[in-house]
C-alpha cells in the first residue's frame, strides 16, 4: 500500500490549517470519501469489505492525519479537497 499526498492546500477550519502535512493512503482516501457522504463505520466496512472495527480506525487515523478534531471536520475537508465527489461510486445504493 502506497501513501498518496492529497493534490488539494490546506483547508481552514476554525482558523487551523487541516491537512496541511497529510499523507493519506489510498485506503484511507477511500474512507474519507465514504465518511464525506455520510456513511456510519458500519456501513463504510460492507461497502470495502472490511469490519467496522478496521473502518473506525482509519476514521481515526485520518482524523489525526489531517489535524481534524471531529468527523464534520474530516467531511468539510474530503469534500473540499475532492475526495468526496471520487467516492460517490462506492456509496450504497440503499443509501
Amino acid at each position: 500500500m502506497t501513501a498518496a499526498r492529497v493534490p488539494v492546500g490546506p483547508v481552514p477550519v476554525r482558523g487551523r490549517l487541516l491537512g496541511q502535512h497529510a499523507t493519506l493512503t489510498e485506503r484511507e482516501r477511500e474512507v474519507a470519501g465514504l465518511v464525506a457522504h455520510g456513511l456510519t463505520n458500519v456501513e463504510i466496512a460492507a461497502a470495502l469489505f472490511i469490519s467496522a472495527t478496521t473502518a473506525k480506525f482509519h476514521v481515526g487515523r485520518i482524523a489525526r492525519k489531517l489535524g481534524a478534531v471531529n468527523r464534520v471536520e474530516v467531511v468539510a475537508w474530503a469534500w473540499q479537497s475532492g475526495l468526496a465527489q471520487d467516492a460517490a461510486g462506492r456509496v450504497p445504493a440503499a443509501r
